[in-house]
């Protein structure tokens, strides 16, 4: 028997309805290279935020993304009231777990801030940056 992998959108497709579209716009050009470079992922972020950190994101995913292998899983949930407009994201690579961290002004539904974690996904450590 074959062993049957899910390729990341549909991964995405079946994350709940109430995460974002631009955290999954986003997403979907995660594996790419140049992330930043994508018409999709560069109109999910907001554009003042993608101005002032472009090299820091573009550091942070190439350092997240580095030696983990494919994704095996992924899964995302909001914060909650706790702060509002606030996401995580878990993903499962084949040599490791690794997290974001979204902040997402829900109205213009871009994101305005991201977090990465690099090492084993800690969800306390992930708010603890979106909050600074």
């Amino acid at each position: 028997m074959t062993d049957k992998t899910l390729k990341l959108h549909q991964m995405l497709a079946l994350l709940p309805v109430s995460i974002p579209d631009c955290i999954l716009d986003f997403l979907e050009d995660f594996t790419e290279t140049n992330i930043l470079e994508k018409v999709k992922a560069k109109s999910s972020l907001e554009p003042a935020f993608l101005q002032q950190n472009e090299i820091l994101i573009k550091q942070q995913l190439e350092a997240l993304k580095s030696n983990a292998g494919s994704i095996t899983q992924v899964h995302a949930e909001a914060i909650g009231k706790e702060m509002p407009g606030a996401y995580l994201c878990k993903i499962v690579f084949e040599n490791g777990i690794k997290g974001i961290g979204f902040n997402v002004k829900l109205k213009e539904n871009v994101i305005s801030k991201i977090v990465t974690m690099t090492n084993d996904y800690n969800v306390e450590e992930l708010k603890k940056q979106l909050a600074s």
